[in-house]
């Protein structure tokens, strides 16, 4: 390709596999491109941008975090694509937490080591080394760095594996169980705040995957909102039952299962109906295919929970002033 040519964000997009909308939203939170602009005020993205792109999207489908890896290098991006590379391989031993090599900072090392020792153990099936890991990230962390940096790339990099083998659908299974163990704990112990926002949090009918909904309502506490998780698998007019007694000032829908049917998407439409003046924030690791529908109808997609932070925290302020 010629250095000089310029690419147009249709062809950046369906070169990284990026959706055009993530594009942009990692432009203006991250500023992790700043393509040039023509007349029209069109996009125009260079070969270092599109090439800067392939490397961010690789690694946040390996489960990083945008927010942690925006600001790398080129040359940082290109450590960690070969990283996250190895360690995909098959049949590779996983390294333990001391043999791991930092990339940035000493945080991010830190988390990166945490998530691959966690994905050992949940390979190994151990519970009470998961468990003790997360509990030793969390003393070191902090509960709402532990969510954030930890768990949630956690989450992501077990939903994106490629293998569907009896072995893993069981690994997963089991992952899912003692992280929702974990975390129901967790937020049970949290005292909510008794003056903060309310944060409706549930997965919509036929999602019975809740591990990122338990996720979403922990760091809600984390952030001083009165957070209330309303289960799974839960229809539209019981949310908007739930939303007309409690008013709250924001309701989280989580999506992390993929439905071949119009289900999700025929909910989503009768929420926001029956909650319009309501910010309704929706995520999770099946909710890329709704990112149009969600905007569409006045929602707010969040790509990751470090994203939903930074929603809730911007809701909070408004609610104070």
């Amino acid at each position: 390709m010629d250095d000089n040519q310029k690419f147009t964000m249709k062809f950046v997009a369906q070169q990284t596999g990026l959706t055009t909308h993530a594009i942009r939203v990692w432009e203006k939170r991250y500023a992790t491109v700043v393509p040039t602009r023509t007349a029209s005020n069109r996009r125009l993205y260079s070969i270092g941008d599109l090439r800067r792109l392939k490397k961010l999207a690789k690694i946040t489908k390996a489960g990083h975090n945008i927010g942690q890896v925006a600001k790398l290098s080129d040359i940082e991006l290109e450590k960690l694509c070969k990283h996250v590379s190895s360690s995909s391989e098959p049949n590779r031993k996983p390294k333990k937490i001391a043999d791991t090599n930092p990339y940035t900072t000493e945080h991010f090392a830190e988390s990166e080591s945490c998530i691959r020792s966690c994905v050992e153990a949940i390979n190994r099936m151990n519970a009470r080394k998961l468990s003790d890991l997360l509990q030793d990230a969390e003393n070191s962390l902090g509960l709402t760095e532990l969510l954030v940096s930890v768990v949630d790339p956690l989450i992501t990099r077990l939903s994106t594996t490629k293998e569907r083998d009896g072995a893993s659908i069981a690994r997963n299974s089991f992952a899912s169980s003692i992280l929702r163990s974990l975390l129901s704990r967790k937020f049970t112990k949290k005292n909510p705040g008794q003056s903060g926002p309310l944060l409706l949090t549930t997965t919509p009918t036929g999602q019975w995957e809740e591990v990122g909904a338990v996720l979403v309502d922990l760091l809600g506490r984390s952030l001083g909102w009165r957070s209330l998780y309303l289960g799974p698998d839960l229809p539209a007019d019981d949310l908007i039952l739930a939303a007309a007694q409690n008013t709250p000032s924001a309701i989280s829908v989580i999506i992390a299962e993929h439905r071949a049917d119009n289900t999700v998407a025929e909910e989503l439409i009768k929420i926001r109906d029956g909650v319009k003046n309501i910010p309704l924030l929706v995520g999770g690791h099946a909710s890329s295919g709704y990112a149009k529908l969600i905007r569409d109808i006045g929602g707010r997609h969040f790509f990751d929970l470090s994203h939903l932070g930074e929603e809730l925290l911007l809701l909070n302020s408004r609610e104070s002033l």
